[in-house]
């Protein structure tokens, strides 16, 4: 008994160290993925950058009047969100709900982001998935 009492505490702590390191990484890939759209959005007043947001389970519709022309304070509520949300098989939406944002991303409609910031990040993802793994040390 004592043997098997022992290889299931490891089986359940690998499991455990596994879940954690995948939970890890899921957060940094889509933290990253959110920076990167925020950083390719145009900057006019800089509520458009202010206006990305992150969300679990459904689309996050929000929108604020906030301005944000760094991206920084965008990037900053991701990263709360992020912590606040059971990711373990979620689907999360980084989303912007200005009803501009569909002329930004497929009509050209800013010369500082013609070929729009979601497509162009989701062209760098094998990087980005790169990079999380090696960050949390997959």
């Amino acid at each position: 008994m004592a043997f098997n009492d022992k290889f299931r505490a490891d089986i359940k702590r690998f499991k455990n160290k596994t879940n954690n390191k995948l939970d890890q990484y899921a957060r940094a890939v889509v933290l990253e993925i959110d920076r990167r759209i925020v950083m390719k959005s145009p900057v006019d007043s800089g509520r458009f950058r202010a206006n990305w947001n992150v969300g679990s389970g459904y689309p996050d519709t929000n929108t604020t009047l906030d301005t944000d022309p760094s991206g920084s304070g965008a990037i900053s509520k991701a990263q709360r969100e992020l912590q606040s949300i059971n990711i373990n098989g979620q689907i999360i939406y980084v989303t912007n709900s200005l009803p501009y944002s569909y002329k930004l991303e497929y009509q050209g409609w800013s010369m500082q982001a013609p070929q729009g910031m979601v497509r162009v990040t989701l062209a760098e993802l094998s990087g980005i998935l790169r990079s999380a793994a090696y960050e949390v040390k997959l």
